[in-house]
């Protein structure tokens, strides 16, 4: 499910600044492949390969690289939102659309944290973080269970380590950063 409710390819298009083709008002429930058998699911088609299979497929709207040509589109029925990057436009639409969970300021009683590290009070620090001597955490910052902060880190304002994610000796992360470990993470709260 993309959202609570239904969106359409309008609002779709609105929110990831994609030039919609098609009719504005079709509805989307999910997001799928090409050749999901759900009616109201949203595909994304970045290359000719996947293009061909447009007319056969039963999805009600695709996000579209520009440049890439989609035989077979019915306007009246269906929608296609053309963006520069297909790929991207899927991340950018699912972040959008994600709901947002507010982590709770503090350190947990399972991290373990050297008494020279400086955390800002709004901060959140999740069960079993390690953080090292001379590291910084900026405001709003949300550091998932069992994240590491090497000696001297510096995480920025508003950024999100997934659980399990590593920041290594003296690295800088920059405001409203996203990160999650190589491993994968779940949900993220922000």
């Amino acid at each position: 499910m993309l959202a609570r409710g239904e969106i359409t390819a309008g609002l779709v298009a609105g929110v990831i600044g994609g030039r919609l083709v098609g009719n504005p008002g079709v509805v989307v429930r999910d997001l799928g492949g090409i050749e999901s058998p759900r009616a109201g699911t949203l595909t994304f088609i970045r290359s000719a390969g996947f293009a061909h299979k447009w007319a056969s497929s039963a999805c009600a709207a695709a996000l579209v690289s520009e440049g890439v040509e989609v035989p077979g589109h019915d306007p009246r029925s269906r929608a296609l939102i053309y963006v520069p990057d297909a790929d991207l436009a899927v991340a950018a639409l699912l972040k959008a659309v994600t709901p947002k969970v507010k982590a709770p300021a503090g350190i947990h009683p399972s991290a373990v944290v050297d008494a020279s590290a400086q955390i800002d009070p709004s901060a959140s620090v999740g069960a079993f973080c390690v953080i090292g001597a001379g590291v910084r955490v900026g405001p709003g910052v949300v550091l998932g269970a069992h994240s590491v902060l090497e000696p001297g880190a510096t995480i920025g304002p508003r950024t999100v380590l997934a659980p399990r994610v590593t920041i290594g000796a003296r690295c800088q992360v920059g405001a409203d950063c996203d990160l999650a470990s190589a491993a994968g993470a779940g949900p993220r709260a922000t």
